[in-house]
């Protein structure tokens, strides 16, 4: 006969046994989800690295591509060269806040601003960037966002040599300017991520 006191340490391992699966369970739970919450956080911040690589390489492209048809319009033009209004006219077309046009030794003796006149790769840290052009005419350079060197307002600068490497054309553009291109950008590179079947049905979804 099981007296009262084996019977209640019976139920007691019982009940700590069933606690104790109950609690590993739990444990077992809890660190299998953080370890897909941490993958699947691993897996996104990845993505959204490579997505915002991507629309920044296509950003500096265009960038570049803009600079690059500047200078085919001047090298078709060569009186727009020291035209200010026509430059500026250029600029207004190609969408460019700013053209400045450099000589061999990194001087700018023509652009949208005849106040930049006479600066050179020399005149700042921010114009410093370019320099090594003067020795690389293959050279074709995208600057970050920074302070310029005359005004210390905040532009960004990319900048290539023309067809006959007899001048450097830079072109400045605004932040302001810059986000609207770079959304353009965002869009262009997402609809590219997909490939349409023409036998499938895409609905948006509001």
């Amino acid at each position: 006969m099981h007296t009262l006191k084996s019977m209640i340490s019976r139920y007691m391992k019982k009940v700590t046994l069933i606690l104790l699966v109950i609690i590993l369970s739990v444990v077992i739970y809890l660190q299998i989800s953080n370890e897909h919450r941490r993958a699947l956080e691993s897996a996104t911040s990845t993505f959204s690295q490579k997505e915002l690589e991507a629309v920044q390489e296509e950003y500096n492209m265009t960038c570049l591509h803009n600079a690059e048809t500047i200078t085919r319009i001047i090298d078709s033009d060569p009186d727009a060269l020291n035209n200010v209004d026509e430059l500026r006219k250029i600029a207004e077309l190609v969408e460019v806040d700013e053209i400045h046009i450099f000589d061999k030794t990194g001087r700018v003796f023509s652009g949208t601003h005849p106040e930049y006149y006479n600066y050179t790769f020399d005149s700042g840290e921010q114009m410093m960037y370019f320099k090594p052009m003067l020795n690389d005419t293959s050279l074709k350079l995208v600057q970050e966002i920074t302070p310029n060197t005359a005004e210390s307002k905040m532009m960004q600068y990319s900048a290539i040599w023309n067809n006959s490497k007899e001048y450097i054309v830079q072109i400045g553009m605004s932040p302001v300017r810059i986000m609207n291109l770079t959304e353009k950008n965002e869009l262009s590179y997402m609809f590219s991520l997909f490939r349409v079947n023409a036998e499938a049905n895409y609905l948006l979804c509001y």
